[in-house]
């Protein structure tokens, strides 16, 4: 009994350390390496002003990618093993509010039923945000983005479904690992996001193509509430 209680304090310090170390990189990353990062974008903007380059433009680029790859390493860095601060939470309002991110015109968003569950609110925007953006990096100008409600073997959920071109590659799952992208100018980290976000939860992540020939995200698990 004293071996396995220690096995367990062991591993609860393991865990601490881990997520102290993250907090640290993070910290570099999001005050250091920004810092950085936006100072030399303000003096790019000068250099813009006085001279009208490619060379130039494409920097500003290369820099504007480096500053979003570092604003999702930290999100993800800080993105929790698991949700203490859970309450009841409504799925299209959530939804809605991450909708509000998106500047896209041509895109509509259609909520097709809701439900309420027991969530942390902020986690849930933050993967709503990042499905919704990689259904506009690889969807059509015009896109229909889906949100609604299911029930798979039991357990309720809902989806996020879109019309855009579906996975790529042979095995869908590979999408939620991290740098994984096919777009050269998105650090490949948002949907890794999202599967950090769900196994917080506990919830389960199925994926595969929508009705419309899109991708379709499913979780279940989600513990739903009359």
């Amino acid at each position: 009994m004293g071996d396995t209680l220690a096995q367990v304090d062991a591993e609860e310090n393991e865990s601490l350390e881990d997520e102290e170390l993250l907090e640290e990189v993070a910290q570099v990353l999001s005050h250091d390496l920004s810092n950085l990062l936006t100072t030399a974008q303000s003096s790019l903007e000068l250099a813009r002003r006085q001279h009208d380059d490619e060379h130039i433009e494409r920097t500003a680029a290369v820099l504007d990618n480096s500053q979003q790859l570092t604003e999702d390493i930290v999100t993800l860095a800080r993105t929790g093993r698991r949700f203490d601060d859970v309450s009841r939470t409504d799925l299209a309002s959530v939804a809605e509010r991450a909708w509000l991110s998106i500047d896209e015109p041509a895109v509509s968003l259609l909520i097709e039923e809701s439900i309420e569950f027991e969530a942390d609110t902020g986690g849930l925007r933050l993967l709503f945000e990042n499905l919704f953006q990689n259904a506009i990096d690889h969807g059509p100008a015009e896109e229909l983005i889906r949100v609604g409600v299911i029930e798979r073997d039991g357990e309720g959920g809902f989806f996020v479904a879109d019309d855009g071109e579906g996975f790529e590659i042979d095995d869908p799952k590979r999408a939620f690992e991290s740098g994984h992208s096919t777009d050269e100018n998105r650090s490949g980290l948002g949907l890794a996001i999202t599967r950090r976000v769900a196994d917080a939860h506990c919830w389960t992540i199925t994926v595969g193509d929508s009705q419309e020939g899109g991708a379709r995200f499913e979780f279940t698990g989600v513990d739903c509430l009359e």
